[in-house]
This record gives C-alpha cells, sequence and structure tokens, in this order.
C-alpha cells in the first residue's frame, strides 16, 4: 500500500463501528431454493445475498451492514437505485430507452434495489435474509476514477497469531460513503447543531480528562476472534432503554481575580507574547523558549478552582444546565438524566463515574422510554441499571471497575439504602466463568470461533437468545447479550443482538419511527 492509496479509505472522526464499510473475504458459499441467480454466504456473522457467480470464496470485498447509509453520488454512478427511482442512475438514459421498446424486464435488471436515501436493508430473496450488501473495488473507481486500480488486499493486515483482520472505513477520499441511517421525521431539526459542537472541551468548567461519555460498544461479530476458550468473560442482558452516566469528578468553579492577581497575569502574559518573538538560532535555544514558555504557563493564576462536583449526561448530551447553559429536556418530556443524577450522587465516591441504562416509563407519565419495553414496571416508573463504572484520579488515571464489582456495588448499596431497591437494578449477570465451561462440546481446534459465535446466537438456555423477554408484560423480543473480557487492557464490551431484535429494528424504521438513541445521533443536541 503507497502513502497515497493508504488514505484514500480513512475513517472519519464521527465513525460509528456498527455502521461502517468493512474490507473482508467472502466466506464459503451456498446455493439458495428456488434461486438461479442467487447465492447465499457469511460476512462478519451475518447471512448475506450475493449474485451468483460474481464472487469466489477467499476474495476480498466490501461489505456495507444493514441499516448504513450509502452515498448517493456511489450508487448513482453505479446504477444501484431501484427501479422506481432509476432517474437517478448514471443510465437512466438507457432505461428509459428500453422501456419505451417494451422491454421492462431486461430494464429491471440494468437497476439496483436502494430506495432514494440509499438505505441498506434487511431483505429476504425467496426466504433467505440478507442483512448488508458486498461491493466490488472497481465499484469505487466508477465513482472515484482515483480509486482506478485499487487493491482491497492491501488494506488486510494480519496479527503476530496469523489471524487476518478487516478494515474498516466510512470516508472515501475525504467524502463520505458510508453512516448510519435515520428515517425521514417531522420534527424540526435543530440546524446549528453537529457533532463537533458536544465536544466536551467546549465546556469551560469540566476538567479535561475528569468526565468522559461510554466508549462506543462494538458488535461481538467483528470481534469473535478475541475469544479463545479459556477465556473468562461476564456475559450480561442487554436492556432496551437510554443511556445515562453519572460523576463525580474534579470540575472547574468560576472565582473572581483579585486586582493583583490579573496585574501578574498581565505580566505574565506580556512576557510569554515577548518570548515568543524572540528570535532563535539554534535548537537548544528554541528548547530553552519552551521550557520557559510552558514554565511561565503553569504561573498564570487562573479563574476557577478545582473542586469535586457533579455532572451527568445522556448518551452525548451534557444535562447539568450549569455546565451546558443551552440544554433542553430533548426527545423526551421529562429529564430522566437529571432526576437520576440528583438521587444518586450523594452515593457516588469522588472520582467516580458511573454509567448505565434506564428502562421503563417516563416518571409518572404512561410513555415508555423504549416502546413496549416495560421490564415489569408499573406505568410511571423507571429504574436505572448501573453497567459501568470507573474511577477517575486527580491526574485523570482511570481505573475501569470489573463487571461483578459493578454488581456488588449495586447490591450494597440497595441494601444499605433500601428506599433505592424500587429504582435501581443490579446488572443482570447471565454468565460469568470461561467459554470452554460454557461450552464444553464444541472443538476449541477446528473453526472455534464461528462455532462459537452461532452457539451463542441460538442459546435459548442460558441468555434466552431469540425468546419473547421474560422480564416484559409486553410481548417483544430479547434484545441481545452483552459479553466483557476479565482483566482486558483495554475494557471493551462487545454487544450480540438477537434475530428477533433486528427484525424489530427495521419494521420500526420501515415505518419512520426512531427512538431517542437514534434520534440523538441524528439531531445532535448541543
Amino acid at each position: 500500500m503507497t502513502p497515497e492509496t493508504s488514505t484514500l479509505l480513512s475513517c472519519s472522526l464521527d465513525m460509528r463501528k456498527e455502521y461502517c464499510a468493512k474490507i473482508i473475504r467472502i466466506g464459503d458459499l451456498f446455493p439458495i431454493e428456488d434461486a438461479d441467480r442467487l447465492e447465499r454466504t457469511n460476512l462478519d456473522g451475518h447471512s448475506v445475498v450475493v449474485e451468483k457467480g460474481r464472487y469466489h470464496p477467499g476474495e476480498a470485498v466490501i461489505y456495507c451492514t444493514h441499516e448504513s447509509q450509502i452515498n448517493r453520488n456511489f450508487l448513482a454512478a453505479n446504477n444501484q437505485f431501484s427501479f422506481s427511482e432509476r432517474r437517478l442512475n448514471a443510465n437512466h438514459a438507457e432505461v428509459a430507452a428500453l422501456i419505451a421498446e417494451g422491454r421492462d424486464e431486461e430494464a429491471r435488471r440494468l437497476t439496483g434495489h436502494f430506495n432514494r436515501q440509499g438505505r441498506v436493508r434487511m431483505v429476504r430473496f425467496r426466504g433467505c435474509p440478507s442483512y448488508g450488501c458486498v461491493l466490488k473495488a472497481e465499484q469505487l473507481a466508477r465513482w472515484n476514477p482515483r480509486l482506478e486500480g485499487l487493491c482491497l488486499e492491501d488494506y488486510l493486515t494480519v496479527d503476530e497469531e496469523g489471524r487476518e483482520h478487516p478494515f474498516r472505513f466510512d470516508t472515501v477520499d475525504g467524502k463520505i460513503f458510508i453512516q448510519a441511517y435515520y428515517p425521514r421525521f417531522s420534527r424540526k431539526l435543530n440546524k446549528n447543531a453537529s457533532r463537533h459542537n458536544r465536544r466536551l472541551a467546549r465546556f469551560d468548567r469540566l476538567e479535561p480528562g475528569q468526565f468522559l461519555y461510554h466508549y462506543e460498544t462494538d458488535t461481538l461479530n467483528g470481534n469473535i476472534w478475541r475469544l479463545k476458550p479459556d477465556t473468562t468473560v461476564a456475559i450480561s442482558l442487554k436492556m432496551h432503554g437510554t443511556s445515562v452516566c453519572l460523576a463525580h469528578v474534579l470540575t472547574r468553579t468560576p472565582v473572581r481575580l483579585t486586582v493583583a492577581d490579573r496585574m501578574t497575569n498581565r505580566r505574565i502574559l506580556r512576557r510569554m507574547d515577548s518570548l515568543r518573538r524572540e528570535a532563535t538560532r539554534f535548537p537548544w535555544q528554541r528548547k530553552q523558549q519552551e521550557c520557559e514558555l510552558e514554565r511561565l504557563e503553569h504561573c498564570l493564576i487562573q479563574p476557577y478552582r478545582l473542586c469535586y462536583g457533579p455532572v451527568w449526561s445522556s448518551r452525548s448530551t451534557i444535562k447539568n444546565r450549569y455546565i451546558n447553559t443551552s440544554v433542553s429536556n430533548g426527545f423526551y418530556e421529562v429529564d430522566l438524566w437529571s432526576q437520576y443524577g440528583e438521587l444518586l450522587h450523594p452515593f457516588l465516591d469522588p472520582g467516580m463515574t458511573l454509567y448505565g441504562e434506564i428502562c421503563g416509563y417516563l416518571t409518572q407519565l404512561d410513555r415508555m422510554i423504549m416502546k413496549n419495553y416495560d421490564y415489569g414496571c408499573q406505568r410511571g416508573e423507571n429504574f436505572l441499571m448501573p453497567y459501568r463504572i470507573t474511577h477517575t484520579a486527580p491526574d485523570g488515571t482511570k481505573t475501569e471497575w470489573s463487571v461483578m464489582q459493578v454488581h456488588d456495588w449495586t447490591q450494597r448499596l440497595i441494601e444499605r439504602q433500601p428506599e433505592l431497591a424500587a429504582c435501581l437494578r443490579p446488572i443482570h449477570i447471565l454468565y460469568h466463568g470461561t467459554l470452554r465451561d460454557l461450552y464444553p462440546s464444541l472443538d476449541t481446534k477446528h473453526f472455534w470461533s464461528e462455532s462459537l459465535l452461532e452457539a451463542l446466537k441460538a442459546d435459548t438456555e442460558h441468555f434466552g437468545m431469540e425468546q419473547d423477554e421474560p422480564l416484559c408484560r409486553h410481548r417483544v423480543p430479547r434484545e441481545g447479550i452483552c459479553i466483557r473480557i476479565d482483566g482486558d487492557p483495554e475494557p471493551q464490551c462487545f454487544k450480540l443482538k438477537t434475530t428477533a431484535f433486528f427484525n424489530r429494528e427495521t419494521k420500526l424504521i420501515d415505518e419512520g419511527k426512531m427512538d431517542y438513541e437514534m434520534e440523538v445521533q441524528l439531531n445532535a443536541e448541543p
């Protein structure tokens, strides 16, 4: 890979791992009953239908996951819009000529199946589900000539153990190629909002490094290789609610500087400005200048003092009004996050940050947080399930608690404060131990990862996969499970959603409905 081609496919700052493109190898191909021109393969743990004879096992391809949205100019250049949207395709004149001659069936073969929004949706071909679509490198070149001759093989990497890893990207030659799909809806968007406006650095009351949003949870499908037979894991129930982050960390409290302090700062700033304008001829002089500037910067008297204080947020929006002065209630009629922030702040030790899921109904209202996912709550009731806790030292160093520690902390708090029992639940640990002990019959030497993924997907005994959620009174599918590795040097959480839940999401999106977690990405609250 040359330096020039290495930057053609890249990741934007806002790329979501769950809805990006991957360079990956085609697996084995299987026939589809009563389908002469189609066949099925497995990519990233998903069933995908492809055109028969177009791909071969082991070939490097681009896989775009379902419920993502592909660049419209790319789809037009490759004639991928559906027959009803054929006027958007580059070959629309040729298709129109065939239709005029009465050759509609031939014209249909020259079009694709994407709608006007470029959504990649789950579809069924002859009853076989297809989660996502597969593309070749030459299709990128039709859209962008600079990608002519691009070799996808160059982007695949091999680790020390000989495992080949896919390459993720969402940007092609500086243009967004793929992103998460959001249905069109009638709510007025905040046109001035952007992802960059939500950067924590914009809040002058936050001390850098003290408060962080929850990391993005990745899918298990693309990380199954991380799990070995003797890996000790904690597998917990994935609950369908809204995310919350409650922190008790160092924050900046504004103070009024005295006249003497302001005069001292002026002298220091004048000295720093003079120092920057001084010419330097030698590297040692520049180094000396930088050291002096750093020393003077530390001498500046700051217009604030550091003290421990509360910070709470939703998935990506600070909810403290004295920190984020322009915050609103947002998607819901009530501010659930601040309610739990005020309730639990007295029980958080200095340096603690708690991440959790709020489930049930909106407080004192008939509306559910997530449609039909009541989790046994009565109307107007809800609860918080903590699933992650970190501790941040004054220097910004973070310590991650294990899932079992999070469970035990929650349980002890409920025992000490019985009044919290109605609104606080420990994380549901479904299994804790090695994967070898979980599935002793699996062959650990041949196709371990593939067999493990299939076993987890079909495990109704331990995890209730593909079953209705027994914790809910309404009939809804279980969302899935979360897997964390004990002692993982880089704390991560891998999610495995059920097919039934995927199908439910697809149906809701088809109807143009969104939950809070989807809207917050689109509407980008400030």
